[in-house]
């Protein structure tokens, strides 16, 4: 069995966006909360020796709620790693880095610390959009253009993957994405995701019937995905296939892959582990929406 990713359950759950998606509250707590959590390191470094002989060549620094709201557990967390994989990527919304929380001498740490990648999520190139989804259209706080995280990641020498969650109402069609593409491409932004939000299964209307009704609301429908594949596979070539079934392209010069962040939809190869998902407790689990799914 080979594994692609470690995720790393890095913080709580607490979070400074206001995404009415949240993809923490379709899914099960693995024990996380609020407060802060001490790490569990044994299990860590079995999570690691087992990541390692599977074959994972990128760890993941993500969270229940924003990962860098806690610098000093990611600090703790990248030297634990001591360059065992190639890749250590962190996800973000973001926010922390814009305002400058996260100034630049901390980014450039984090990379002397093994730190290759920051992923940032965002739902529009427009920071109008943006600033709807993660901070709320009534709040007198401003959304910064996506040229802010870029220039930023990149001035501390890091790799930038964007993902954009699509949304109806927000990216939901090809002319949305032909213009984003322009700009990823402009701001020289190595890699660009597009990630459907995901459409909850039924028992989360049980526990959190808000995010369940708005994310059926604004999910994209099967055939709205489908012609968004059809054109890239148009307009852009194959690169890779992902075992999960993700398919990258290279679209004049760009990297785009089109994703789903929790589903296989029977996709997956069933050699291949998507995630092996460490949490603070010590729990190792593969699956983010059911608590079943543990190895540890």
């Amino acid at each position: 069995m080979k594994i692609q990713t470690l995720s790393i359950l890095t913080g709580s759950a607490a979070c400074n966006a206001k995404c009415p998606f949240c993809v923490s509250k379709m899914t099960h707590s693995g024990g996380v909360n609020i407060k802060s959590h001490e790490i569990n390191w044994h299990n860590f470094k079995v999570a690691c020796k087992l990541a390692d002989r599977a074959g994972v060549t990128t760890a993941m620094l993500t969270g229940k709620g924003e990962p860098t709201l806690w610098p000093k557990q990611i600090e703790s967390y990248l030297i634990a790693l001591n360059g065992m994989f190639p890749f250590v990527e962190l996800q973000t919304n973001g926010l922390t880095i814009a305002n400058d929380t996260i100034d630049l001498h901390t980014l450039k740490y984090w990379r002397q610390l093994g730190l290759t990648t920051i992923a940032v999520s965002v739902a529009h190139f427009n920071e109008y959009y943006n600033k709807e989804i993660y901070i709320g259209s009534n709040s007198n706080k401003s959304y910064p253009s996506i040229d802010v995280f870029a220039n930023k990641i990149h001035m501390a020498g890091l790799s930038m993957r964007l993902n954009c969650v699509m949304l109806k109402g927000f990216v939901d069609d090809w002319l949305d994405i032909d213009e984003f593409l322009n700009l990823v491409r402009l701001l020289g932004i190595e890699q660009f995701t597009l990630i459907p939000v995901n459409k909850p299964a039924d028992k989360v209307k049980e526990t959190c019937e808000e995010v369940y009704d708005w994310t059926v609301s604004h999910g994209l429908d099967r055939s709205d995905v489908s012609i968004i594949k059809a054109h890239l596979d148009k307009a852009g070539t194959q690169v890779l296939q992902l075992a999960h079934g993700a398919v990258v392209y290279d679209v004049n010069g760009q990297n785009v892959c089109l994703s789903n962040c929790l589903k296989t939809d029977g996709k997956e190869n069933a050699d291949t582990m998507r995630n092996l998902i460490f949490y603070p407790d010590g729990h190792l689990r593969y699956d983010w929406a059911h608590s079943g799914a543990i190895l540890l």
